[in-house]
C-alpha cells in the first residue's frame, strides 16, 4: 500500500476529528497543499477559519501523531483508501456538492448502480413487511442496495439483500475496522456484507468513534452515492429525513412508503409525500422512478435533453476511449468537474463508461 505525500497528508488530516472534507479543502486553499496544511502555522490555521480551541487541539494532536502506525493499521485491517482523483472513486460521490476527500473502504466496492433504502430504528411489522417485499426484486435487477447499518430499517435492508443473493454497501459514521463497527449488534452483519461481495465505507478513519455530528455527514454520502433514496418509515425528526433532503439537494429521486396516520413512524414519510416525494408501494415504483427497465422512456428523456457547447467540447475528445485524468488535462479542468460533466453526458446517452474511469462517445 503506497501513497503520495499529498495522500498521506490527507489521511492524516482525516484522523483529526474536527477537520471534515470542507475544512480540509479550505486548508488546502489557504496553504497551497495538504502537506503544507498538515504543518501549517497558527496564523494560516486561523485564516482557514479554525477556532482557537480547535487550533490548540490540532497543534497538540499533530505533535504526537504517528503516520507510520496509521499506514500499518490500514494494511493490517485490509482497508483501502480512495481519493477523488482515483479512477475507481465512486463517480456520483465525486460529482456531489461535498465529496469526501478521503474514503475508507473495506470489502469490494460495487460497480453496479445503487439505490439507498433507509428508515427508522424503531421499525414496525408493517415496515418489515414492506422492506422484505421491496428488496428482492431490486436485487434481481442487479442494483446495489445501500443503507447505513443502523438498527431497524437499515439493518433489515442489508439482511434482506444478502438473503436475496444481492450485494449491499453500508456507509458508517464510525471507522470501518471491525472494533469500530457501530452498532455492535450489527458487527457480524457487517462482516457478512464483506464476505458476500459488498463493502463498508466511511469518511472516518480506523478507530473513529460514532460522534453524533458524524451521522448527518454519513447520510450525505448515502444520498450522493445512490441514484435514488427510499424512506420506509421515519418519525418527524428522523435522520432518514435528513438523507432524503440531501438526496433532493443532489437532484436524486426520493421515494417514501405511505403509512398509517396513526403510526408515529410514518409521520415523516407521509410528510415527504406531501412535499412531492414519489410514493413507493412496490419495487416497481423504484424502477419506474429510475426508468431502468424502460429503455423507451430513457431514450425519450435523453432526446429532450439539450446539448450545450461545453458538451460538444467534451465529446470532441471522446471519439476514442480516454481516461478521465487525460480528459481533465485536455479540457484544462478539475477532475471533479469533468466527472460531473461526464455523469450528465451519460444521462443524455452521449457517452459510455467502460470501467476504470475510461469513457468513450456512444
Amino acid at each position: 500500500m503506497s501513497f503520495t505525500d499529498e495522500q498521506v497528508a490527507k489521511i492524516c488530516l482525516a484522523h483529526f476529528r474536527d477537520i471534515g472534507s470542507q475544512r480540509m479543502r479550505m486548508l488546502k486553499r489557504v496553504t497551497g497543499s495538504y502537506t503544507k496544511a498538515l504543518s501549517a502555522k497558527r496564523s494560516l490555521l486561523q485564516q482557514a477559519g479554525m477556532r482557537a480551541s480547535t487550533i490548540e487541539r490540532f497543534l497538540s494532536w499533530r505533535g504526537r501523531y504517528d503516520e507510520n502506525a496509521m499506514i500499518d493499521l490500514l494494511a493490517a485491517e485490509g482497508i483501502r483508501v480512495l481519493f477523488p482523483e482515483d479512477s475507481d472513486f465512486p463517480p456520483l460521490l465525486c460529482a456531489s456538492s461535498d465529496p469526501p476527500e478521503v474514503l475508507f473502504v473495506r470489502g469490494v466496492l460495487p460497480s453496479a448502480p445503487a439505490v439507498a433504502i433507509v428508515g427508522t430504528r424503531k421499525i414496525s411489522p408493517y415496515g418489515e413487511q414492506v422492506t422484505r417485499s421491496v428488496v428482492p426484486p431490486l436485487v434481481g435487477t442487479g442494483l446495489c442496495i445501500v443503507s447505513g447499518l443502523a438498527l431497524g430499517v437499515d439493518g433489515l435492508v442489508h439482511r434482506a439483500t444478502l438473503d436475496a443473493g444481492g450485494v449491499t454497501a453500508a456507509f458508517l459514521a464510525t471507522g470501518v475496522d471491525h472494533p469500530s463497527i457501530y452498532p455492535r449488534a450489527h458487527a457480524r452483519l457487517a462482516e457478512e456484507i464483506i464476505e458476500k461481495g459488498g463493502c463498508l465505507l466511511s469518511e472516518s478513519p480506523p478507530g473513529g468513534q460514532g460522534y453524533e455530528y458524524l451521522f448527518p455527514l454519513r447520510n450525505r454520502l448515502i444520498a450522493s452515492y445512490s441514484l435514488a433514496t427510499v424512506v420506509v418509515e421515519a418519525a418527524p425528526k428522523s435522520g432518514s429525513l435528513i438523507t432524503a433532503t440531501l438526496a433532493l439537494e443532489e437532484n436524486r429521486e426520493v421515494l417514501a412508503v405511505p403509512g398509517s396516520i396513526w403510526n408515529p413512524q410514518s409521520e415523516g414519510t407521509n410528510h415527504l409525500l406531501k412535499l412531492g416525494a414519489r410514493p413507493c408501494t412496490t419495487a416497481q415504483d423504484i424502477l419506474d422512478a429510475l426508468a431502468l427497465d424502460r429503455p423507451d422512456l430513457i431514450a425519450q428523456a435523453r432526446s429532450e435533453l439539450p446539448t450545450t457547447p461545453q458538451d460538444q467540447t467534451f465529446l470532441s475528445y471522446l471519439s476514442q476511449p480516454i481516461h478521465i485524468d487525460v480528459l481533465a488535462t485536455l479540457a484544462k479542468q478539475a477532475v471533479s468537474h469533468v466527472s460531473s460533466q461526464l455523469s450528465i453526458l451519460e444521462l443524455k446517452g452521449l457517452v459510455q463508461h467502460l470501467g476504470g474511469q475510461t469513457w468513450v462517445r456512444t
